[in-house]
């Protein structure tokens, strides 16, 4: 039973096939995706990411970003924490900006990226543009 699910969350992340590669034959986003699939092995109700792109070459980032909005698409209820403000304004639903542990302000991606209203925001995005 759990070498079913094993196999099944491989595929779902893209790695069928890779059951008996050992993690030095790996690349970082092969390693990402394989911490994915190990999660969703227990099936949890909520997937949490910290930085899920950080150190990714851009090959990669959109492999995970494009993994991240399929399982999205499928339901998946996830939260994830970045610096990426194209990860968080092309994937995400909700977007929460915060500065030393506070909460600056939250809302749809396009207010937040579009119109946001405190100056700290509006900093860190301008950094981007």
């Amino acid at each position: 039973f759990a070498e079913t699910i094993a196999m099944e969350n491989l595929k779902k992340v893209g790695l069928n096939g890779f059951e008996l590669r050992f993690p030095h034959e790996l690349s970082a986003g092969q390693k990402q995706r394989t911490a994915i699939a190990r999660a969703l092995a227990v099936n949890p109700a909520i997937m949490l990411y910290d930085e899920p792109t950080s150190s990714l070459d851009p090959k990669l980032v959109h492999e995970i970003s494009s993994l991240i909005r399929d399982l999205s698409i499928e339901g998946m209820t996830q939260l994830v924490v970045t610096h990426s403000i194209t990860l968080a304004k092309n994937f995400s639903h909700k977007v929460v900006f915060m500065d030393k542990g506070e909460l600056i302000e939250s809302g749809q991606p396009n207010e937040i990226f579009e119109n946001p209203k405190d100056s700290r925001t509006k900093d860190y995005i301008s950094i981007f543009e």
